[in-house]
């Protein structure tokens, strides 16, 4: 494979708690993948709104190659720790915001929209997870991170989504909770209670407290519901049930998501696949986005598998974006970023060189089919109301045939047919429509729809000289009349005889190469063909 390097000139934000203003430059040499960017693919082919393709960084990266790689192929970024409560607001007296602005002034530069990536979950503090901490001590830690949180960036542009709550039920079904000391992967909030339900779902109240404040505070911003794990069943039960729980309350929580930490042997199980689809068709049906917000795939000594893997998650996750919203986001770009580097869980090696991941992920963007193409055809003088255009595959479209004054509507042609002006039109191909407009006094408004399977032979066909010839059906000679149109709908060429069983027309020197209708009225009849100029 042709490997194209580019030397790119950075700008590194040098981070200072009290300014992060001072910037120098350095250049780097960046191997470019060949092909389209993924971003480029992204935004060219889907146009609908629907899906969303990004991957995340952490600050260390601004001004690195991993964020040079960011900036190049993707367009949507969410960054991995700063707007965590471990960061912002780490015990009662502490308050830090100066990353998470530089996130949302970078993400302006940059063009980029956002996740926040703030849930109240296990990234838990020191502070939050001693074991002394009483329930009204956390409930206070939790409540004004979170207000204050929701307030400082509600309404900024490029945040469109914040993760509220993840990774609060365990693989085994059960709700993840504190354990003992503060040096363990444990979550400390279920200690400030539980909600008693009827049906025993009894979930923690810090996640029902959590949607309230950000369905409060947050009405700009999309609210997901993040959580980590493969495709465990009895674990995805519980958080489909919390998920409508919380919904039976008034709340609001409009994304499912899936932190999507796997490795290279996640195809083993040939049903991982089904019940990830299965899950994003249940989020759709509830009405909410699917978003994997996390995905790195341990490599485990084979490329190509964790290649696989890259492109089977992807290509299900974008094809459910005809359904609703989806989005796949990267968790970190090169296998050097983040605390897992010894498995090379990303699709960039350290140098910045694209892995086979890479490929595997441009491949299916590439070929995944989300639209049908509209094209049509207007002859005689009046308009169609839908333009021409790409639109959601499968979608239902309404057209109506609008004509201009002195003309009356005729008939549809193509994908289209009739003389009821008013039609719908299923995108589920690339389709053609024409509209025929005629003059009003046009006799054919009266006679009705053509009808070209009438016995009549147009010779040559195609037209090589300058003679057209028409044998009409029939064996007596009959009152007929013809019009003959170009591309554009405009009447070339028109005559009327009173008896007669041949026409003959004779070619104008003006008269291009291409397609042209003709239509003859005979009895009371229309028939149409084509005729073919070379």
């Amino acid at each position: 494979m042709l490997k194209t390097t580019i030397k790119l000139t950075l700008i590194t934000v040098l981070f200072l708690e009290t300014s992060f203003n001072l910037l120098t430059a350095q250049s780097i040499d960046i191997e470019v993948p060949t092909g389209r960017r993924l971003k480029k693919i992204a935004e060219e082919k889907f146009i609908f709104d629907r899906v969303f393709i990004g991957a995340s960084v952490g600050y260390k990266a601004w001004g690195d190659t991993s964020f040079a790689i960011l900036k190049r192929e993707f367009n949507f970024v969410t960054p991995t720790n700063e707007f965590k409560q471990t960061y912002i607001h780490p015990d009662p007296g502490t308050w830090r915001w100066e990353r998470c602005d530089q996130w949302v002034d970078t993400a302006a530069l940059n063009g980029h929209t956002m996740r926040m990536h703030s849930p109240i979950s296990p990234q838990a503090s020191t502070w939050a997870k001693t074991d002394t901490r009483t329930a009204g001590e956390l409930e206070t830690n939790m409540t004004e991170y979170m207000t204050e949180l929701c307030k400082r960036y509600n309404g900024v542009e490029q945040i469109k989504w914040m993760d509220v709550v993840n990774e609060t039920v365990e693989r085994d079904g059960s709700w993840f909770g504190p354990k003992d000391g503060t040096d363990k992967w444990e979550n400390p909030w279920p200690l400030i209670g539980y909600d008693i339900t009827e049906d025993g779902l009894n979930p923690p109240s810090y996640i029902r407290m959590a949607f309230e404040i950000a369905n409060q505070y947050a009405p700009d911003i999309k609210l997901v519901y993040n959580q980590h794990g493969g495709m465990e069943v009895v674990m995805w039960e519980k958080v489909k049930k919390t998920i409508l729980y919380l919904k039976s309350l008034g709340l609001r929580v409009d994304a499912l998501g899936w932190q999507a930490h796997i490795a290279s042997d996640f195809l083993d199980d040939e049903t991982n696949i089904i019940k990830l689809k299965g899950i994003i068709e249940w989020a759709h049906n509830n009405d909410l986005e699917f978003h994997v917000t996390e995905n790195d795939v341990d490599e485990l000594g084979d490329e190509q598998a964790q290649a696989d893997v890259f492109a089977a998650i992807v290509k299900t996750v974008v094809e459910q974006g005809l359904n609703g919203v989806v989005g796949w986001n990267a968790w970190n770009i090169r296998d050097s970023d983040g605390q897992k580097a010894a498995s090379k869980p990303n699709f960039f090696r350290q140098d910045g060189s694209p892995k086979p991941g890479y490929y595997a992920i441009q491949e299916v963007l590439e070929n995944v089919v989300h639209s049908a193409e509209l094209t049509s055809r207007v002859f005689g003088q009046g308009e169609i109301t839908l333009a021409p255009g790409h639109y959601l595959l499968n979608s239902s479209l309404n057209l109506a045939a609008i004509p201009a004054k002195g003309y009356a509507f005729w008939k549809w042609d193509g994908d289209l047919s009739g003389s009821d002006s008013l039609k719908t039109l299923v995108m589920d191909a690339d389709k053609y429509v024409a509209a025929y407009f005629l003059q009003e006094d046009d006799p054919r408004l009266v006679l009705g729809s053509a009808n070209s399977d009438l016995d009549i032979m147009i010779y040559p066909n195609p037209v090589n000289h300058r003679k057209i010839n028409i044998s009409l059906p029939g064996t007596k000679p009959q009152q007929v009349q013809y019009q003959l149109y170009d591309a554009a709908g405009k009447v070339i060429s028109q005559n009327q005889y009173d008896q007669t069983k041949m026409i003959e027309i004779e070619r104008d020197a003006d008269w291009n190469s291409g397609i042209y209708i003709l239509h003859i009225i005979v009895d009371d009849q229309v028939i149409q063909k084509k005729l073919v100029l070379n």
